[in-house]
């Protein structure tokens, strides 16, 4: 359980030129504007493989922030827009509203959706090395990397440029808030996911697994809640997903309190335990075999 994962699939844009008609005669903004098209298109070119190191998506994007930041804010100290910041239209896709094409004449609006990709693009990478078989500590270590790197996106577009947005995200979109947070807290709980499985895999206290299992299965119910509000058929698979985890997560938490009262000669409390694992487990073995949401 602890290495399947749900993935919606990645954003989609059209290609730009950033041919700004006001500033042809610049050449230092004709080489600003080239620059960017080029590491655009390189990042672009770069996220459909999940198979590329880290390092090479961190390069690629960090260039492309901080040759976007003119067109974000003004340099002039007064902490204002740019002017060019509404220069050029963007059209793209959202994961869970189709192929539809959505445009918005805003830089920030750019911003925004390449860094919701870069951070698919971190979970996906993830999601391919836990996949593998009898994966290293190396690689296990590099599957929580991916997803801190994740939710760390997630996290600045979702504090530092959804609220700057100057149009209200649609219902269901990638910076709607409820999908953007989503995300994020997806990430967090499957990071959380390798400390567990390193905790059993080290033998360590019973009571410590038992509280961070419980601590997993909270961070996929938050996920999950901040979803449950929007329309199930776009979203009912996600949310499946989280409670899935969730149940699993909070078996396992019962599962090593009983372990632990077992320790400390508490054989009532134990049993106790155990039959409320059991109970999440075959609402989890029922979720599984069917799919179905819970209400």
């Amino acid at each position: 359980m602890a290495h399947w994962f749900h993935r919606n699939l990645f954003k989609a844009t059209v290609p730009e030129n950033f041919d700004l008609k006001m500033v042809a005669l610049d050449t230092e903004a004709l080489k600003i504007c080239g620059d960017l098209k080029q590491c655009r298109k390189r990042l672009l070119e770069l996220i459909p493989d999940a198979n590329h190191s880290c390092e090479t998506i961190d390069t690629v994007f960090n260039s492309y922030l901080s040759i976007v930041q003119g067109f974000l804010k003004s340099f002039d100290g007064d902490n204002r827009a740019s002017k060019m910041r509404h220069s050029l239209v963007f059209k793209w896709t959202h994961t869970l509203l189709g192929n539809k094409p959505y445009a918005e004449q805003d830089f920030l609006y750019e911003v925004a959706n390449m860094t919701m990709n870069v951070g698919i693009w971190f979970m996906k990478h993830a999601s391919t090395i836990a996949g593998k078989d009898d994966i290293t500590m190396d690689e296990a270590k590099e599957v929580h990397t991916s997803l801190r790197k994740a939710a760390g996106a997630f996290q600045l577009a979702t504090q530092n440029m959804i609220p700057e947005l100057v149009s209200h995200p649609e219902p269901g979109m990638d910076l709607d808030p409820r999908v953007a947070g989503a995300y994020l807290a997806q990430c967090t709980a499957e990071a959380q996911e390798v400390t567990v499985a390193r905790a059993i895999e080290l033998k360590h206290n019973a009571s410590l697994i038992a509280a961070l299992a419980n601590e997993t299965a909270k961070l996929f119910l938050d996920a999950e809640n901040l979803l449950n509000t929007l329309n199930v058929k776009i979203v009912g698979q996600w949310r499946t997903y989280m409670q899935l985890k969730a149940a699993f997560y909070t078996a396992c938490a019962y599962m090593y309190c009983g372990e632990n009262c077992l320790i400390l000669e508490k054989g009532g409390d134990a049993i106790r335990a155990c039959q409320e694992s059991q109970k999440f487990l075959d609402k989890y073995s029922k979720m599984e075999k069917t799919g179905s949401l819970i209400p």
